[in-house]
């Protein structure tokens, strides 16, 4: 199998669980962080509130799979920024896709 899956959020414990998960089952797999450094060629550091991040997603790449997983869960959290990520940013994220 050689098709291609973008996964957001691989440096969170569902995004890396399915990073892995999708690399074994013989996909291609590229990702997006935020917290951490980037592990190789296919995964880059991202922020999805900033719809001109999307420029760096691999403009030459076309993938056949997308796992939307980035998300705010802690209700402490300012709104604005619960919105900037989970709304606003799947909306980009929907855009791109």
């Amino acid at each position: 199998m050689n098709k291609k899956i973008l996964i957001t959020g691989t440096d969170g414990f569902i995004g890396s669980s399915l990073k892995h998960h999708f690399i074994n089952s013989g996909f291609q797999v590229f990702g997006t962080t935020f917290f951490r450094t980037p592990n190789d060629e296919k995964e880059i550091q991202f922020d999805i509130t900033k719809k001109e991040e999307f420029s760096k997603l691999w403009a030459n790449e076309q993938f056949d799979i997308i796992v939307h997983n980035i998300g705010l869960v802690d209700q402490t959290l300012p709104y604005e920024m619960m919105h900037a990520v989970n709304t606003q940013g799947t909306e980009f994220m929907c855009e791109y896709a």
